[in-house]
This record gives structure tokens, C-alpha cells and sequence, in this order.
């Protein structure tokens, strides 16, 4: 990615998050494997806690990241984007993990589902769009005091938990445990 960056004037790395990435207050280091417990389970509930904590990991990384790249003066520039309330597969597997698909088609037409084309507006406008900041998050809603996801895509602040000194030591330690020296 350096030397695309140089070549370019930048390269960039984007991090899919969620909606569901503002639910975990800090990083549960857990191997669910070895270790199981209430998050570890099958049941829907579960699976949901782990979702969310890998929206929340994603936009932790992509802060981290960006922190440190700036630090050595990189040109990489590192992002998060979420796609909002999107009609996609996800509710196609959430129906197969026991949630009601009725109970799920309502509650996306009750709340204005966007298609997964508009979903995919936050991370395309993060590989194309000139200009684009990096260390924030792109994605719909959260514009006049709404928070809901669709509409057009903004740029969104990281909520106080995604900037937390503690959740961004804590996530870039576990990130180097499982995979090694990231920089």
C-alpha cells in the first residue's frame, strides 16, 4: 500500500462496520473457541453480541490504524463506512438463526429499509471519492439530530467509544496477539 500511495498520493483501508458497532462499550478479548460463554452461543442473541463487537473491532482497528500511519507519515489512509438499514442478505441469515422473518420484514418496512445498492454508497464514496478524510467514519443518517441509516452518506465522528485510550490499546494489543506486527 506505500508505494500505491506514493505512486497515487494515496491508498486507502476501509473497515465495513455497522449501526450495531455503538452497542459494545469496550473490547471483549475472548478466543470463542477455547473460551466460551454467554457471547460464545449459538442462539441469536449471541451471534448479535459478536456482530457487534466486530462492527465496534472494525472501527477500532481503522482508528488505530490511521493513528499510526499518520505517525510515520504514511500516505495510507484508513476509514470505516456502514451501509445503514439495508435490505441485504444479512436478513436472510438472521431469519435462517431464528428470528422471525415476519417479524424482520416488518420491522425493515417499519423502518424504511434502503437497498443493498444504497447500502453500498458509504464504502464505495471511501475507495472513490476525492478528498476523503481518513480516521472517521462514512455511512447514512446522523444528520439534523437524526440517527437513524439511510438517506445520503456523511461523514460520522466516532462515538466516544471507538476513541476510548483504553478499547484502541486494548484492540490494537489483541489485533498483534492474533496476527502479529501490523506496521
Amino acid at each position: 500500500l506505500e508505494a500505491a500511495a506514493n505512486r497515487s498520493g494515496n491508498a486507502r483501508v476501509i473497515m465495513h462496520s455497522s449501526q450495531s458497532r455503538i452497542r459494545p462499550s469496550e473490547v471483549v478479548e475472548k478466543n470463542y473457541t477455547q473460551n466460551p460463554g454467554d457471547i460464545a452461543g449459538n442462539d441469536f442473541g449471541s451471534r448479535m453480541r459478536r456482530y457487534e463487537q466486530t462492527k465496534f473491532a472494525n472501527c477500532l482497528f481503522s482508528v488505530c490504524l490511521d493513528e499510526k500511519l499518520k505517525a510515520k507519515g504514511s500516505k495510507v489512509q484508513a476509514m470505516w463506512a456502514h451501509p445503514g438499514l439495508s435490505a441485504t442478505n444479512l436478513q436472510v441469515t438472521s431469519v435462517a438463526a431464528g428470528v422471525s422473518g415476519c417479524m424482520l420484514s416488518m420491522f425493515l418496512t417499519l423502518m424504511g429499509a434502503q437497498s443493498k445498492e444504497d447500502g453500498s454508497m458509504g464504502i464505495l464514496k471511501c475507495c472513490a471519492a476525492p478528498n476523503i478524510k481518513s480516521g472517521i467514519g462514512y455511512g447514512p443518517g446522523f444528520t439534523g439530530g437524526k440517527k437513524w441509516n439511510k438517506g445520503p452518506v456523511n461523514e460520522i465522528e466516532n462515538e466516544a467509544t471507538i476513541v476510548d485510550a483504553k478499547n484502541k490499546e486494548r484492540c490494537w494489543t489483541f489485533t498483534e496477539k492474533i496476527i502479529g506486527p501490523v506496521l
